[in-house]
């Protein structure tokens, strides 16, 4: 091989050996720029949802975490401030977003103690339909940083003086010593009290809403119930002025009640025997108490027929007006026909008071509680007759003109 040879082999060598370790620089970037775009989900098809809350929290970045139910599902695209919270858009991976419920909610939480914060998005006990892209979602939670913690304990400790704090701590190990199994049984009690309350604790917050409308109602009546302490006071201060008056009242009732027990001592087997005799009576009453509303009603309402038919009513002609018609003598007593008898057995009832239609309640007779024996027809409809009366002739005549009385203009 000649020396022109050669060189010309060592420049190819060259040359290759260049164009090789292009091709590796390239191939490196392209593959580190492919894993920075696989990790950024540069190649996948996402949608985006909006999550609002009050705050994000520290460590909160671009390029978070979305999980529902642990698994990825998405990544954090944006955090910026809005009024009144933060605001995050959320990324979502297209073929997940069919998996999140409409009434979903978020909690904002870290990986660890000290970690990052992502997204975990909390589906509902009853979860909605699919939600749509470009939905907003309501952060529930945002968890306290350690960070938060220290700095409200410094602050804390900042504003306590060392010896005060000694001086409580030392009074607390006082305190305790030689007591810790009362301070065991204390903790297990309050725990045992702690566990009754807790499923209580819906009803207790039903209670606290309900008592700022109760609170609000009393805030209303404020100066009615400030009116109503002041007139208390007026009425202190006239007892406290009249209060001579007021002795001489009090004497005169345990006078009054002196005497009143006195005269009850002295007539007690009287007031017994009064009260014994009513008994029947009261109890008779009580028996038939449901007509008497009935028959109230139907006085007032005959008041009002009385008026038309003596002219006192507006617009009827003054005097009596009615139906007037002459009956044949009643037929003489009988012995025992017309003995009274005490014998009623139907009962309370109304007999279609207070509004009686002429011929459609049934007359019964109330010596013996049974149908009427003189049923017969009379002016309007319906019977009437009762034992030992008119008779059943001259009793149809004489309600005749009873109801052309009363049914009259």
């Amino acid at each position: 091989m000649t020396r022109g040879q050669r060189k010309r082999r060592d420049d190819d060598t060259e040359v290759r050996s260049a164009f090789v370790g292009i091709l590796a620089i390239v191939v490196a970037f392209g593959l580190i720029a492919l894993s920075t775009a696989l990790f950024k989900h540069s190649f996948t098809s996402t949608e985006s949802l909006t999550l609002r809350s009050d705050r994000a929290g520290l460590l909160m970045s671009k390029g978070a975490m979305v999980k529902l139910r642990g698994v990825e599902i998405g990544r954090v695209g944006e955090v910026s401030e809005v009024a009144g919270g933060a605001q995050l858009r959320l990324d979502i991976d297209s073929k997940y977003l069919s998996t999140i419920p409409a009434n979903v909610a978020a909690d904002i939480v870290p990986t660890t103690v000290f970690g990052n914060k992502y997204v975990e998005l909390v589906p509902p006990a009853q979860p909605g339909p699919a939600i749509a892209a470009g939905s907003v979602v309501t952060g529930q939670h945002v968890t306290v940083e350690v960070n938060n913690t220290f700095e409200s304990l410094v602050n804390l400790l900042n504003g306590v003086e060392p010896r005060q704090i000694n001086a409580a701590l030392t009074s607390l190990a006082s305190s305790l010593q030689d007591n810790g199994a009362q301070a065991g049984q204390f903790i297990d009690l309050l725990n045992t009290y702690l566990g009754e309350i807790n499923p209580q604790l819906p009803l207790i917050n039903a209670d606290i809403t309900q008592g700022v409308g109760v609170a609000g109602q009393y805030a209303d009546l404020a100066p009615n119930l400030v009116r109503l302490a002041g007139n208390g006071t007026t009425i202190s201060d006239t007892l406290v002025a009249n209060r001579a008056s007021l002795d001489a009242l009090l004497v005169s009732f345990s006078r009054l009640a002196d005497k009143t027990g006195t005269l009850a001592k002295s007539n007690e087997k009287n007031l017994a025997a009064s009260l014994t005799a009513l008994d029947p009576t009261t109890k008779l009453l009580a028996k038939y108490s449901p007509e008497f509303p009935c028959l109230l009603e139907g006085l007032a309402i005959s008041k009002d027929m009385a008026n038309k038919a003596f002219g006192a009513a507006p617009g009827v002609q003054p005097g009596i007006n009615g139906y007037i018609g002459l009956l044949p003598s009643q037929e003489p007593y009988q012995n025992p026909r017309d003995l009274p008898e005490i014998n009623a057995k139907n009962g309370p009832g109304c007999y279609g008071l207070p509004n009686v239609t002429v011929g459609k309640i049934p007359h019964p007779t109330f010596d013996s509680g049974g149908p009427d024996p003189y049923a017969g027809d009379i002016p309007g409809g319906g019977s009437a007759g009762t034992k030992g009366g008119l008779g059943p002739v001259y009793t149809k005549q004489f309600l005749g003109v009873l109801f052309g009385l009363g049914n009259f203009a």
